[in-house]
């Protein structure tokens, strides 16, 4: 059956239920992203829309879906596709902030969202799904973004059914996996104890922040919170938001794929300064080969290597500790139980450990990098200095 008699076949639907992943970042959005959007067809078959934002892709699934697959090949805007549609609103509302270039040959906004209108008109899901841990900055750039969101959509903010659902981590976990996907990202970034002011601000520390804005215009909504512990690790997050929000979602049997795995916390300081050096191309070819590095070096557990030191740990608990009160209000219960591991500095200097991987790396692994990458490299020494935990010096100086 193709999709125009399969449509013409569906029941008119007077409700849709609309389930919005809001965030945050590091959560396993990637794995939610990427499963969605590869299971899309055989989602659509049980009425839940997971939906493209270009025409091209759109027309792609068409052909799919008629052609009785289950599944469709990824893109970045065809798996990030709900990315897409908040960079794209971001830029709308400030055009000094850019769309990120993975995400290229968009469509402005207004079309996306006539093309995700006409799919829900077209294909009468009884479930909406969108997917974006982008949509957790909203409430700190501009709430009226949230509300332009659903008008977007051609939702009613107070008689919709929409559900949000949102995973987040303890705070120095997640930070420091943060700090690593912004080193990914290209950008240029101050050891974490120094960063920590600036994360304060925003919605990377304020979980409070990231969720009253979405509570507060969109009242009705139910909102949905998971703690990214590692239950949630193993179990993967397309399983757990399935439960979590009651969705037969396909595809989910057999172990869960990762992705966009962080880098390993021995070799965060040398990415760091590979950033300040090196030219934006070369920076990321560093950091990516690094991460290909990785399971060859003898390193130990990432986990066990400490990136604060006392004095940040004992400022970030008692800082978030009233947005934890908060937390653990709206979800009825202690949302971190192990909230004082804050507090508690990790085994293993990561000065220690950035010298043994540099060491191995000079050793047996530089032909892997760039010449402009093998020169950085070579130029790199081990601090004297302690932990940066306890000063401010960085792990490594140029040599």
């Amino acid at each position: 059956m193709n999709l125009r008699n399969w449509v013409s076949k569906l029941r008119p639907r007077r409700h849709m239920r609309v389930i919005v992943f809001i965030g945050h970042h590091k959560t396993g959005s990637t794995a939610l992203q990427a499963h969605l959007a590869r299971h899309a067809p055989a989602a659509l078959r049980a009425g839940i829309l997971y939906p493209s934002v270009t025409q091209e892709d759109q027309t792609a699934f068409d052909w799919i879906f008629d052609a009785g697959d289950a599944e469709q090949p990824l893109s970045r805007n065809v798996s990030e596709a709900h990315n897409a549609l908040a960079f794209s609103m971001i830029h709308d509302h400030n055009p000094a902030a850019p769309v990120p270039p993975f995400h290229s040959n968009l469509p402005a906004t207004s079309e996306m969202f006539s093309l995700i209108r006409r799919q829900i008109a077209r294909y009468r899901p009884h479930t909406l799904v969108l997917a974006s841990e982008v949509f957790a900055n909203f409430p700190a750039i501009s709430p009226a973004l949230i509300a332009d969101l659903v008008d977007g959509l051609g939702l009613s903010r107070s008689g919709a059914e929409i559900e949000l659902f949102a995973s987040l981590r303890r705070i120095d976990d997640y930070l420091a996996s943060w700090h690593a996907q912004r080193l990914r990202m290209g950008q240029k970034v101050p050891p974490l104890p120094k960063a920590l002011p600036v994360y304060q601000r925003g919605v990377h520390f304020d979980y409070r922040l990231m969720l009253e804005g979405w509570q507060q215009v969109l009242p009705q909504a139910r909102l949905t919170l998971a703690p990214y512990d590692r239950a949630l690790r193993a179990q993967g997050m397309p399983r757990a938001f399935a439960e979590a929000m009651r969705l037969d979602l396909p595809g989910l049997e057999g172990a869960p794929r990762r992705a966009n795995a962080g880098l390993h916390r021995g070799l965060l300081e040398i990415a760091r300064q590979g950033a300040r050096a090196l030219e934006p191309g070369e920076a990321h070819k560093l950091f990516l080969t690094l991460m290909d590095l990785t399971p060859e070096l003898d390193l130990p557990v990432s986990q066990d290597v400490e990136l604060w030191g006392a004095e940040a740990r004992a400022q970030m608990l008692a800082d978030f500790a009233p947005i934890h009160d908060w937390l653990s209000g709206q979800y009825g219960q202690v949302f971190f139980p192990d909230l004082d591991e804050i507090g508690n500095s990790r085994p293993l200097r990561e000065a220690q450990v950035t010298a043994q991987a540099l060491a191995q790396i000079r050793r047996a692994h530089m032909g892997a990098f760039l010449p402009a990458g093998q020169h950085f490299l070579a130029g790199l020494g081990a601090a004297d200095a302690p932990g940066r935990g306890d000063k401010d010096e960085p792990v490594m100086r140029a040599g």
